[in-house]
């Protein structure tokens, strides 16, 4: 039986995330945060949980909002403060101590809940694919780095963060970024093609291993057939050195595969070698027709369709609880639940210049923060984006890219200039408008 005389009290180092839809209460666990999503009603009460109102002050105040039954409404109070103590969300004291969480976001529009961070366009290889041109180029400067990631925390209030390139691993700063995130109890993830093997690098990667943190390493093919995509001799061996020394520090490891003109034993051949050395997910996508691989022939390429027909096979006879196999625009997700992969919204893409994209594959943006604030771009995002459907078999049922592009805002952006009437854009003025007068990536 609860002790409606109690305070109750959430943590002060809990913070509480205001959406449109559902909210969240981030409570610390474990170097990370356990995440309670929450509606109204339940906001109306943690709202209450500041610790100078007892339970029974909590049931009074709120009978006097719903005119309700009494016992319907203190059971319902006395169940969900139960559940918020099962996670350590919430204390009930003896004496009124006050304290409220920091509250970030709002409900009138979406806030980021993940980001990802393109450090820099340096890049030691030059892959045939690469849908930024990376190489050479500009990276961030540490001065607005850190100034961004300070903001992420504290303004914007991500639960977990990308960090990308280019390489990452050749960003000066790249350490000391991993600290500030892990500290801050924001889930890292790092995307990398393995060439950089250096104490820096392998400290980033023990780092993020113990805080709920994952590495992701591209390997597009065996041995010959990734050295030639990547254009290096040595990058095979690279990467498969990489994945192998976190696997060892038990980081969590997934093998990105792009696909361009391997073949279907060939990637089959693949999934069984990552899986025996232990990467626990395998994700596979088509080449996205941008930057250099606008170079690339058609000859042999794999259409959408193909690669979802590969996944659904690969599931069937290699996944495992422990092996897990998926397309590789999961890598953008950052575990965002939703209709949508959430662009824009509940997730965001910065590059060196600062520019905000709605995601990596999106070379248009929603503003810059060295010119704009917060609100104002994020106003812009939610403007083009909430309540906006990406491309779907329905309205694209006619036209040649609709497998490629179903789901994908990037990729309806970018085959629409490839057809001479596009139906899902023509139906969208805004986003037609957005996509011809947004700024352009110029590396």
């Amino acid at each position: 039986m609860m002790d409606d005389t109690r305070y109750a009290r959430i943590p002060a180092a809990a913070w509480i995330k205001r959406q449109p839809d559902v909210s969240l209460l981030a409570v610390p666990d474990k170097g990370g945060y356990v995440y309670a999503g929450m509606n109204d009603e339940a906001w109306e009460i943690i709202s209450r949980c500041d610790g100078s109102r007892t339970v029974r002050d909590i049931i009074d105040e709120l009978l006097q909002v719903y005119h309700d039954d009494p016992n319907r409404v203190g059971g319902f109070v006395r169940s969900f403060i139960d559940r918020l103590m099962s996670i350590g969300a919430l204390d009930l004291l003896v004496e009124p101590e006050y304290a409220m969480p920091r509250v970030l976001g709002s409900r009138e529009m979406m806030t980021p809940e993940y980001a990802i961070l393109e450090l820099t366009y340096r890049c030691p290889l030059s892959c045939r694919h690469c849908f930024l041109s990376a190489g050479h180029g500009s990276s961030m400067k540490s001065e607005e780095l850190f100034v961004l990631a300070a903001d992420l925390v504290d303004r914007v209030g991500i639960r977990g963060v990308q960090l990308t390139g280019g390489e990452p691993f050749v960003h000066p700063d790249v350490l000391e970024l991993v600290e500030f995130f892990v500290e801050n109890r924001v889930a890292v993830t790092i995307t990398t093609s393995g060439m950089i093997d250096t104490e820096a690098t392998r400290k980033c990667i023990r780092r993020i291993g113990g805080a709920k943190g994952s590495l992701q390493v591209s390997v597009d093919g065996l041995r010959e057939s990734h050295n030639r995509i990547r254009g290096n001799g040595n990058s095979f061996s690279k990467a498969v050195s990489t994945i192998s020394y976190s696997v060892a520090q038990k980081v969590p490891v997934a093998v990105a595969v792009s696909l361009l003109d391997q073949s279907e034993q060939e990637i089959k051949d693949l999934a069984i070698v990552m899986r025996e050395i232990g990467v626990h997910r395998f994700r596979l996508g088509a080449v996205s027709m941008q930057g250099r691989a606008l170079s690339i022939s058609n000859e042999g390429r794999w259409d959408f369709n193909a690669v979802h027909c590969l996944i659904a096979e690969l599931k069937k006879e290699l996944q495992t609880d422990h092996f897990r196999i998926g397309n590789l625009e999961e890598q953008f997700s950052g575990g965002v639940d939703g209709p949508t992969c959430g662009a824009g919204t509940k997730i965001i893409c910065i590059n060196p210049d600062l520019d905000v994209k709605p995601c990596p594959m999106l070379q248009r943006f929603i503003g810059n923060l060295r010119t704009q604030g917060w609100k104002e771009i994020l106003l812009e995002g939610n403007r083009i984006f909430r309540g906006t459907e990406p491309p779907n078999s329905v309205e694209c049922s006619e036209c040649t890219f609709k497998d490629r592009c179903s789901g994908c805002y990037a990729e309806g952006l970018v085959n629409s200039a490839r057809v001479s009437h596009c139906p899902w854009l023509s139906e969208r003025p805004e986003l037609t408008l957005w996509s011809k007068n947004a700024s352009h990536h110029g590396q």
